[in-house]
């Protein structure tokens, strides 16, 4: 069957990322798909990105289109982007990240094949500050090749078969016509991608790793703060809360219950990592935390969400000092063994 070529929006958020910025562009100039519009959101920067997206509009004008607004965050930006693009399709660039050359061409071939909504490949962590075409050290996170219902996908998302991530996947523009990021907010991966997972029909997945995604000190996710986590865990609250809500039409009690789980150890991992001098004005977290806990404790429970509990309840002084400790053990022990 033969693909039509449509065209697609790419929409990248730009915000003081000068160090990176031009690898980025340079992944979506040399995609092996056209058409292509690539729409640089630039939000405030301070640091020359902005003269970066201008350069990059003046070199390649059939491609590129620049938006510069004052800071209003990485959501407002995208949001800026759903409202000007013109493709029938988008998909959404990190300015930290890269796309493989054939990531749009590979993504829309499966889209159109499977007259899918949604199209999600893999992606390669790289733990790099330098150039990542030639990063030695990566990890390559694939998922399996399916199609899928949107159900299906759902359950793929809670069980993380599906990354919460709007950064490797494609989309057909009518999932965005009512939805967009919720601004003033970090983690709105986490409060949009469930729900562009449920209006969907059918969603494509597979396992190419068409996306280099850096990790990186000073990042969003990598930031630990009180905010950062009030924002978490207003955007698990709602998708618990949908998940509660679909059961047991699409999720049962057991699914239930581990995505709860979840909720919960990330909760701590989330808390632990929160400085000191925030600590005491975290206090109302930990009180959230031990009620959960007791909550959630009285249903199900693995070991290692047990102990954690009970060390933010009787030691909480001690998690801060063993969570850096037990991460890398635990990194170690999934990929030995995949659990």
């Amino acid at each position: 069957m033969g693909t039509t070529h449509k065209l697609v929006s790419v929409i990248v958020p730009v915000f003081n990322v000068f160090p990176w910025l031009r690898e980025a562009l340079d992944s979506l100039v040399l995609q092996t798909w056209r058409p292509l519009e690539i729409l640089l959101v630039d939000d405030g920067s301070a640091d020359g990105s902005g003269e970066i997206c201008d350069e990059y509009a003046r070199r390649w004008p059939d491609l590129i289109r620049v938006f510069h607004q004052d800071n209003r965050g990485l959501s407002a930006a995208r949001n800026t982007g759903l409202q000007r693009m013109t493709g029938e399709i988008v998909s959404f660039l990190d300015p930290d990240d890269a796309f493989c050359p054939e990531m749009i061409e590979k993504t829309m071939e499966a889209l159109q094949h499977h007259h899918a909504d949604i199209a999600v490949c893999g992606y390669a962590v790289c733990r790099t500050g330098k150039k990542m075409a030639g990063a030695g050290s990566r990890r390559a996170e694939v998922p399996e090749r399916e199609v899928l219902s949107s159900g299906d996908a759902l359950r793929r998302l809670a069980q993380g078969k599906i990354n919460q991530a709007v950064w490797n996947k494609l989309y057909v523009r009518r999932l965005w016509e009512s939805l967009r990021f919720p601004e003033g907010r970090v983690y709105e991966d986490v409060s949009t991608t469930y729900q562009v997972l449920s209006s969907a029909e059918t969603i494509v997945t597979i396992p190419d790793a068409l996306v280099l995604h850096r990790t990186r000190p000073g990042s969003i996710t990598q930031t630990r703060s009180l905010r950062n986590l009030r924002d978490w865990m207003t955007a698990m609250d709602q998708y618990v809360a949908f998940v509660r809500e679909k059961t047991p039409e699409i999720y049962d009690v057991e699914q239930l219950n581990l995505i709860q789980e979840a909720r919960l150890r990330s909760m701590i991992v989330h808390w632990s990592a929160i400085p000191f001098s925030e600590q005491k004005a975290a206090e109302d977290i930990r009180t959230e935390i031990l009620a959960a806990g007791h909550r959630q404790l009285a249903l199900s429970g693995r070991f290692r969400t047990r102990a954690a509990y009970f060390l933010i309840r009787f030691c909480p002084r001690l998690i801060p000092i063993l969570m850096p400790v037990y991460r890398p053990i635990r990194l170690f022990i999934h990929r030995v063994t995949g659990r």
